[in-house]
């Protein structure tokens, strides 16, 4: 195992110890809390042990050394059904950590599965989360999900993904150096689209014709780190979320998010104001972060962009004052206009040429 893999999964365990009773959810070849190096967790699964080293068996990618690290299933079934399957073990309430590892994109209903984990974890328990950065990842020319579309999946009660989500991973993939894991150092103006819409638009009309709608796994769900923090932060306003945001932080092809269960009784304590203010600066961070690598050659770097989009609100606020009818009588704005040319920022120069 490298520094990096190392780095990573030190990241997501951050706090969990070998004692802890845990959950990791569709671990793979891969698990993070390992019950071989002494990890009390249990491997929660859509296929039973048997099943799931089948799987891997007849999977070419899948070596010899990758197979002998697949552990037992003790779980087993969706993870949007978390909460009725733990529940059935008798569990409820007494797990203390949950791992996530790129399991939340391919959840059909991400609001009821992050609903399930907060019943199933003790108050103060903690869901450890490692999501693809669409940025950085084959979901790159794809558009952004919206907590709307959240929302319709849950109330909806979705238990596959759509039609539409299958085809927009076709239609709109992406690829740098054949690679769909990029991170977010690359040049962006080199990363490539799959081109696989005719094969994306096949599948589509053949299950609409056939009448056949089995399972089709995709990324349902494409996200940023501030993205993700603002939909924690609404649901739980809106009372459909009993997390707290511990920490969100951006790794490249992907993002770490760490959030503590607080109870059903917990509220959010913001004000209306302080909510406000909040979410408005993760609004900004959002369309930040959707600038931040998708530049075409010549276009200018996200600093420069920051910097003039600043400069320019300090500059309608500046117009606002100046046209009021009061200025020649409200000496003390005069100070206000003063310290506001004083904080305008020299812009780049960007080189045409």
């Amino acid at each position: 195992m490298d520094g990096t893999q190392m780095d990573r999964i030190a990241k997501i365990l951050n706090g969990v110890t070998r004692d802890q009773k845990g959950i990791e959810i569709g671990p793979w070849f891969n698990p993070v809390a390992p019950k071989q190096d002494g990890f009390n967790c249990l491997s929660l699964d859509v296929y039973d042990t048997e099943t799931l080293l089948s799987k891997a068996s007849e999977d070419k990618s899948v070596s010899g050394q990758q197979l002998s690290q697949i552990e037992s299933v003790d779980l087993v079934g969706s993870s949007v059904e978390i909460e009725s399957i733990v529940s059935d073990r008798g569990l409820l309430g007494e797990i203390d950590y949950i791992i996530s590892s790129h399991n939340l994109e391919h959840v059909p209903d991400p609001i009821k599965f992050l609903q399930g984990c907060s019943h199933v974890l003790r108050r103060g328990g903690v869901l450890s989360m490692a999501i693809p950065d669409k940025r950085g990842c084959f979901d790159h020319f794809r558009p952004h999900s919206s907590l709307g579309d959240w929302l319709e999946a849950y109330f909806d009660e979705r238990r596959k993904p759509t039609l539409k989500q299958v085809f927009e991973a076709h239609q709109l993939g992406a690829l740098y150096n054949g690679s769909g894991a990029f991170g977010l150092a690359v040049n962006s103006s080199e990363i490539e689209p799959t081109n696989n819409i005719q094969y994306g638009f096949d599948f589509w009309t053949a299950q609409i014709s056939t009448g056949d709608r089995q399972y089709n796994d995709a990324h349902c769900w494409t996200l940023t780190p501030s993205l993700f923090e603002l939909f924690v932060l609404d649901l739980s306003v809106l009372g459909l979320l009993k997390f707290k945001i511990e920490s969100v932080e951006s790794a490249g092809f992907e993002f770490y998010a760490r959030l503590t269960a607080m109870g059903d009784d917990w509220l959010p304590e913001y004000s209306k104001d302080e909510y406000f203010h909040i979410r408005t600066n993760l609004i900004r961070k959002v369309q930040g972060e959707q600038a931040s690598n998708s530049r075409a050659p010549g276009d200018e770097s996200p600093d420069v962009i920051a910097i003039k989009l600043e400069n320019a609100a300090l500059r309608a606020r500046l117009s606002d004052i100046e046209e009021s009818t009061s200025w020649k009588i409200t000496s003390p704005m005069r100070k206000v206009v003063t310290s506001l040319r004083a904080v305008f920022v020299r812009e780049p120069k960007v080189r045409t040429g």
